[in-house]
């Protein structure tokens, strides 16, 4: 949507995975009425075929129209399969393309935290299209490196995701609040273990689980880890329950293991989440956080993996109800620098640079290429 306000009209393709139509489920899931200038097109195809291969094929024939009728100046592609894609389009059309990468798959070498044998398929594509590419689009600085450096002719921009709206949040909040996985990988039983090792003690709030079963299961673990702490475990919210929930929240927390990922490309949505509500966050000491957070000024830090010093961030948080007050205005003020209208305005200035003839006529459209039905980045 943002995309579609910063320019002249956007073309969202998405794979259907439903009998309603895409301006419906945006409506009904984001409480979000679509510009007239955005067209969603839901690709579906015959199911006897792999599904990227129809997607991808299917994508591609209404692209080249859109193209040839002057609807588009440039792609951008949000997943692997369609480095192909774009690349040919740069030869056939010579219009910008983009790859908008959420990870970073180019040199496996270097990932401690995937298994390459399963990988080695999405190494291959990105080491052979990328240098076709007009240009990159990453999320972090320290993403952006690794790609600098592997593809060194490649321009490779940042763009970070964002937020939709800032929200000053609630006057006297309490809770230490988690969004997200409840699998233990993720460092939720590293918090709870903090929380009830802290003086303090907050409620915890998490908001995380894919059904019902695994939310039961969660809590007997809950109330294990963590005896006669306040904890409460609501499943997966709506975004109208989940802005509920953040209004309460003091402390957003962040505890990501040190994995390549998390340290070198991750950009969490909760910490966009947190942001937009006003909620400082407690992060893993990781260069990917250190992008997003001022130590003291958005957030606190703690060694990765380190459940005593967690619980030492958490109590001089909750101790100093002044610091809280300080740090929130810090973070509204940085949210206002993060929303997706800031972002999308940062896209077009990169493509208006990219295009054949900067002083020619204003760009008039660009396509978003995203395998998921109602993708996050929309």
């Amino acid at each position: 949507m943002a995309l579609a306000y910063a320019f002249n009209g956007c073309h969202f393709y998405i794979r259907r995975n439903s009998p309603l139509k895409p301006a419906e489920i945006i409506r009904s899931r984001f409480g979000f009425r679509p510009p007239s200038n955005l067209d969603v097109h839901a690709v579906s195809g015959p199911s006897w075929l792999p599904a990227h291969f129809w997607h991808i094929r299917r994508v591609q024939r209404s692209l080249a129209g859109l193209i040839r009728s002057g609807a588009v100046d440039a792609v951008i592609a949000r997943n692997p399969v369609f480095l192909p894609m774009l690349k040919s389009m740069r030869e056939e059309f010579g219009i910008p393309v983009y790859f908008e990468s959420h990870d970073f798959y180019a040199d496996l070498s270097v990932r401690d935290d995937v298994d390459p044998s399963r990988k080695r398929r999405l190494e291959r594509l990105e080491r052979e299209n990328i240098p076709g590419l007009t240009g990159l689009i990453c999320l972090q600085e320290s993403q952006k490196e690794w790609y600098a450096k592997t593809f060194p002719g490649v321009p490779v921009h940042v763009a970070r995701t964002g937020l939709w709206k800032v929200d000053s949040g609630a006057s006297s909040p309490r809770e230490l609040i988690y969004i997200g996985s409840l699998d233990s990988h993720k460092g939720v039983d590293l918090m709870l273990r903090a929380a009830a090792r802290s003086e303090t003690r907050p409620p915890v709030r998490i908001i995380g689980g894919k059904t019902a079963a695994e939310v039961r299961i969660f809590i007997k673990r809950a109330s294990e880890i963590a005896a006669g702490l306040n904890v409460t475990v609501t499943g997966w919210l709506d975004r109208t329950a989940l802005e509920n929930c953040l209004s309460g929240a003091a402390l957003g927390a962040l505890p990501l293991r040190d994995t390549f990922f998390n340290r070198f490309l991750t950009s969490p949505l909760k910490l966009f989440d947190y942001f937009g509500h006003g909620i400082p966050v407690l992060a893993a000491d990781l260069p990917t956080m250190r992008e997003l957070v001022r130590e003291d000024e958005t957030g606190l830090f703690f060694p990765p993996g380190n459940e005593a010093s967690m619980a030492d961030a958490i109590d001089r948080f909750f101790s100093q109800r002044d610091r809280w007050q300080v740090m929130r205005e810090n973070v509204l003020k940085t949210a206002a620098e993060w929303t997706w209208e800031k972002r999308a305005r940062r896209i077009r200035a990169i493509v208006e640079s990219d295009l054949r003839h900067p002083s020619g006529p204003e760009p008039g459209g660009v396509t978003v290429s995203n395998r998921e039905e109602t993708g996050r980045a929309s």
